[in-house]
């Protein structure tokens, strides 16, 4: 056997790596601009100043850190070598390169504070252009793209110390991305910053992740002058007290922690209007909020701000900073660990939130009072009135943010009793309504009635919020559908469709059906009167099972407004309690036809049925 030694050669490295590890590497052209804010933070800067100039085609970022000699700044154009410790953000030497993806020039000036000043620029078109760089090697195009290094006269600057990157002639079709506003906002959401003084629990929040070993953010860094803050700026819409959760590698194992988060929640029964979790490494964020929900079966999202700080350092994030590496068991574990608490910890306390919360109800009853519309805030009244503190078990490490939700659902009973009194003057209005006492005798038998639903209506009807539960709507029909599509086989989107090929009644007997149509063969593939028809009132009454399988179908529908279908003004015009006995028949009806389609028969395709009469 002969063995022969392979040793790769500079040469052997095409030019195209450079658009691999540049253009390639960040799905986000704006990826560029944290990848140099990185560099100024590892570069000891505290203040960091993003300028836009000539309508978004001009990009430059000056910070005041050490800055860099001769032989720092030859280092720093080095092609994936980094000489960073595990305390630096960056690691992986390609960040000066990141701006050549979206300009046609990089400018780096630089400056220690008893140094030189100098300059290096890099043309970005050999990197890029595809035919420019054919049959070069890396080393090839990256010498024809850095146009040397040139010293600058620095007279009037001893004693400073800086760099400052400018990103000149930003390709016209990404001006617009680089605006101040678009580049406020993804840095407030992706570097390590400071919390505005206006986010109350930001102070909390800070000192308890010091514990851990996280460094307050000491950088400050502004757009156009104007300083930019962690995103949320303020805690208007949430709660001022935060919650902490440790994510270990084991139950009971106190020595390693794989992350800890911090979260607020939505002081309302709102959703937040712009949520974000997020996981973050050296406080820079890694991947988007997808990537924390990812390894869940979460639905009921979007109540939240919070983010998970990666403390283990065998897990380290990818190049681009969407995800982190899946070579070590712990990414694994880390995820698994979030995904239960997203469902168990997160997901539940959405789901008590807007249990308890009346929040919305109260803005429309006041707005409807101070109207003159008394039926509109007597509707609204009633409905808050079935809120209050959940009985959903929320984990202790959310505990806080709990009694917080249970206070505000005290003030909010106690604004109820306020505004009924304010409309009547009269004590005794802080009694139960009549129209509230028959909602309640509507969900009490309803909690009676749903213990015997069929197993699917069950699981649909116990997975839908307490007030979702009794509000007609298109989903109700899910459970149908499932059924219909495991016992005929058949997959369609809505009811109509897929009953009417169940139990085949496109052709029900009418005036202006012609002779043909009424002599076809009848083949449905389900039936509710047995695998044979023996006459024509067979045929009828599986047809009109189908159908009314359909109506169902068609009345949530328009009760749901789905689709831009207006509501019945029957309906539009009832009060909560009437709606609520409408949707305690409704889940009836739907459970019964489940029931009555389970029962079916299949029916075989190709056996030979009798004529449709």
């Amino acid at each position: 056997m002969v063995f022969k030694q392979l040793k790769i050669q500079s040469e052997d490295i095409g030019s195209s790596i450079m658009e691999t590890i540049t253009a390639g590497l960040y799905a986000n052209n704006l990826n560029c601009l944290r990848e140099y804010v990185q560099n100024s933070i590892d570069g000891g800067a505290s203040r960091i100043d993003v300028g836009v100039h000539n309508r978004g085609r001009t990009i430059t970022l000056s910070d005041d850190g050490y800055g860099m000699d001769e032989n720092g700044l030859r280092y720093a154009l080095k092609v994936a070598f980094s000489s960073k410790d595990d305390d630096s953000v960056g690691w992986r030497g390609i960040g000066i390169w990141s701006g050549v993806a979206v300009c046609e020039r990089v400018v780096i000036v630089t400056k220690k504070k008893s140094g030189p000043k100098y300059k290096v620029s890099i043309d970005s078109k050999p990197l890029v252009d595809p035919d420019g760089r054919q049959n070069k090697t890396a080393a090839d195009v990256l010498n024809e793209s850095v146009n040397g290094l040139e010293e600058l006269d620095a007279e009037d600057e001893d004693g400073k110390s800086y760099t400052m990157v400018t990103l000149s002639n930003i390709h016209s079709s990404l001006a617009k991305i680089f605006s101040k506003n678009s580049i406020s906002e993804y840095l407030s959401r992706t570097v390590p910053l400071k919390f505005h003084k206006d986010f109350k629990p930001g102070e909390a929040i800070i000192s308890k992740l010091k514990e851990y070993g996280i460094p307050a953010p000491s950088t400050s860094v502004y757009v156009e002058g104007e300083e930019v803050f962690k995103d949320p700026v303020s805690s208007e819409n949430v709660f001022e007290t935060s919650s902490f959760k440790e994510f270990r590698k084991g139950e009971n194992d106190n020595r390693d922690i794989l992350a800890v988060g911090w979260f607020v929640n939505t002081n309302s029964n709102n959703k937040l209007k712009n949520p974000s979790v997020t996981y973050r490494k050296k406080g820079f964020r890694v991947g988007e909020t997808s990537l924390v929900y990812f390894n869940s079966s979460v639905k009921f999202r979007g109540w939240q701000h919070g983010e998970i700080h990666v403390l283990d350092k065998a897990i380290t994030e990818n190049a681009s900073r969407d995800g982190f590496s899946a070579a070590v068991p712990e990414t694994d574990i880390l995820f698994n660990k979030v995904g239960e608490f997203m469902v168990d910890g997160l997901e539940a306390l959405s789901h008590y939130t807007s249990e308890s919360l009346a929040t919305s109800c109260l803005n429309k009853a006041r707005k409807a009072l101070d109207n003159n519309k008394l039926k509109e805030f007597y509707e609204e009244i009633e409905t808050a009135e079935r809120k209050g503190s959940s009985k959903r078990a929320i984990l202790p490490e959310l505990s806080g943010i709990k009694a917080s939700i249970d206070e505000k659902a005290k003030e909010e009973a106690s604004e109820i009793r306020s505004l009924k009194n304010k409309e009547t003057g009269e004590e005794e209005r802080n009694q139960p309504t009549k129209e509230l006492i028959r909602a309640n005798a509507s969900r009490e038998r309803m909690k009676v009635k749903s213990k015997s639903f069929h197993p699917l209506v069950k699981k649909h009807y116990e997975k839908r919020t307490a007030s979702g539960k009794f509000e007609l709507n298109i989903m109700m029909c899910d459970p149908l559908i499932d059924i219909l599509e495991e016992m005929a086989g058949i997959r369609y989107d809505t009811l109509t469709k897929i009953s009417k090929k169940a139990f085949d009644w496109d052709h029900i007997e009418s005036s202006k059906e012609d002779n043909k149509e009424k002599n076809r063969e009848y083949i449905p593939l389900l039936s509710v009167v047995g695998d044979v028809f023996k006459d024509s009132n067979d045929t009828r009454r599986n047809k009109e099972f189908g159908v009314f399988l359909a109506f169902l179908w068609d009345f949530f529908n328009t009760a749901d407004r789905h689709g831009g279908l207006e509501k019945m003004p029957w309906y539009s015009e009832m009060k909560t309690s009437e709606r609520e006995e409408w949707a305690e028949a409704g889940w009836t009806m739907i459970d019964m036809a489940a029931k009555m389609i389970e029962r079916s028969e299949k029916i075989d395709p190709s056996k030979k049925t009798e004529r449709d009469p």
